[in-house]
């Protein structure tokens, strides 16, 4: 089994994971605080070509499930740092959603 294909696998059988620490925070905010690495990174996932798979499954999961896990937002200064979540923000992106859930740390 590819690694893609487990990770597949995996995301499609995980519970979903919210606690009160948990806040629907809009995309427009996260994109105007991310930093600029983590937007560059977020960048080079979209365009790989390699990436468009698993964008592709993790798409149809959150539409036809929601978002079962929060982004992971890090503040750094008056900017965040986006340490899990980038394939989800991408994903969220692409569908438009106005608000994600997310978890300071």
């Amino acid at each position: 089994m590819k690694l893609h294909q487990l990770i597949e696998t995996v995301w499609d059988s995980v519970p979903e994971r919210r606690s009160e620490k948990t806040r629907e925070i809009p995309i427009a905010e996260i994109e105007q605080h991310l930093t600029l690495g983590d937007k560059r990174f977020i960048h080079q996932l979209e365009t790989a070509e390699s990436e468009q798979r698993y964008l592709n499954h993790l798409e149809q999961s959150i539409e036809s499930s929601g978002m079962k896990i929060p982004i992971t937002l890090e503040r750094v200064g008056h900017q965040w740092r986006m340490p899990e979540g980038n394939h989800r923000y991408i994903v969220a992106k692409r569908l438009n959603l106005q608000t994600v859930p997310v978890e300071f740390v």
